[in-house]
């Protein structure tokens, strides 16, 4: 016992000293348990839901498996500073086995509220950027289609200007609920690296810690213009759908800080080693509460586990129900 009271509150200290440059107003994790005057969950009071935007204890699902529908969330606060890191956790799923869509994207850009529009939700003329995550394969575009890809406006540009001048890259970050290995663990991660005018995008598209290189882009922008900027993440559906699921964002003003913070969770075994119980044996128990091998379930019914700061200690009696 003293050895899980030792090991959590190591774990925690060491996570409360890099939690120190993490913008809390421009970040979100389950499990959700603010409710509105109507009794509706809520993100946090930091951020505001729009469209068909619906918050569970641990997601938030943009849009459902149906057509023509729209959902968003979007910070209130401005982010303040000219340079910070975003990781974005979200799932794309549904039952389509070969049409699907239309996509969801994550934006940076001045404008203080959601608008509804009809670029994944949102709209085609603003100032900054956007990550496109788009499952829909267009026959007439094909040769430009990217899974990921990264559109800037200053303002002025059209969508169609914006697409001319994309930057991206392929990854699978689209999960169909009927194959054996769809779990509530199956998501995908992006992050958002901002340095004045420069963006950086990398994709960890099954959630295995391992980010890949996706696109880097000098932005139009002067120097400080993120510090006006908000942080918001749409979906849409249109005659082909999709679950459009946010499993959590974290944004920092430190880049190191943040690299640091997600080492130390994606380090931290889910279980401690108890008494009576073999090096191996453990490792072995460890091993089966990976995403990999745990039992499918969709996630219109089943909500996806919050993640936790605390671990259960493994004992002999643990291993007799691992084979």
């Amino acid at each position: 016992m003293f050895r899980v009271v030792a090991a959590t509150a190591a774990f925690l200290l060491a996570l409360a000293s890099t939690s120190a440059d993490k913008l809390e107003q421009h970040s979100f994790e389950p499990p959700y348990t603010d409710v509105d005057p109507s009794g509706n969950r809520l993100l946090s009071k930091d951020w505001k839901n729009g469209g068909v935007a619906s918050v569970s204890q641990s997601f938030v699902r943009l849009t459902p498996d149906r057509q023509s529908k729209k959902g968003a969330v979007w910070s209130r606060k401005s982010l303040g500073t000219d340079t910070f890191s975003t990781i974005l956790k979200f799932r794309i799923s549904g039952q389509g086995k070969k049409f699907f869509g239309d996509g969801m994207a994550l934006w940076v850009m001045q404008q203080a509220y959601f608008v509804e529009g009809d670029l994944h939700g949102s709209v085609e003329r603003f100032t900054g950027f956007g990550v496109i995550f788009d499952t829909f394969k267009n026959t007439e575009s094909l040769s430009q289609h990217r899974d990921v890809s990264v559109i800037v406006n200053d303002g002025e540009s059209s969508t169609e200007l914006m697409m001319d001048k994309l930057e991206g890259c392929d990854a699978s970050i689209r999960y169909h609920e009927d194959r054996a290995d769809f779990s509530v663990e199956s998501m995908s991660r992006a992050k958002v690296i901002v340095t004045g005018k420069r963006l950086v995008v990398q994709i960890d598209g099954k959630n295995d810690g391992q980010f890949k290189d996706c696109a880097v882009v000098d932005l139009p922008f002067a120097m400080d213009w993120a510090k006006s900027a908000h942080i918001g993440v749409t979906a849409s559906t249109g005659q082909l759908a999709d679950n459009h699921d946010v499993i959590s964002l974290t944004t920092f003003s430190d880049l190191v800080k943040h690299e640091q913070s997600e080492a130390l969770v994606l380090s931290t075994p889910s279980f401690e080693k108890g008494d009576g119980i073999s090096q191996e044996r453990f490792e072995r128990i460890e091993g089966t509460c990976s995403a990999s091998s745990l039992p499918r379930a969709a996630p219109s019914r089943v909500a996806p586990r919050a993640a936790s700061s605390t671990k259960r200690t493994t004992t002999s009696a643990d291993a007799a129900q691992t084979p």
